[in-house]
């Protein structure tokens, strides 16, 4: 049984859910690393999808799915440590 959670994505790259800002960086790290477009049949107006094991997490962002939120060495970031 696969379990289905969904995510916002504000205009500052904070990742939401359940209106609480997601703050563990690992889990934002590898939940970057997991999202795609969603190309499912399920949930349309959710456009991207991120697969951690048996878990489904619909991703909705506000405006972009990826913001960049520091410049270190010369290198944009985003998520935790991307």
């Amino acid at each position: 049984m696969e379990r289905e959670y969904f995510y916002t994505i504000d205009t500052r790259g904070n990742l939401i859910h359940d209106n609480s800002v997601i703050d563990d960086g690992e889990f934002i790290d590898y939940f970057y690393k997991r999202m795609k477009e969603n190309d499912s049949e399920s949930y349309n107006d959710y456009p991207y999808i991120s697969l951690c094991g048996r878990e489904l997490n619909y991703v909705q962002p506000i405006d972009t799915p990826i913001i960049f939120n520091r410049l270190i060495d010369g290198g944009l970031l985003y998520g935790n440590s991307l």
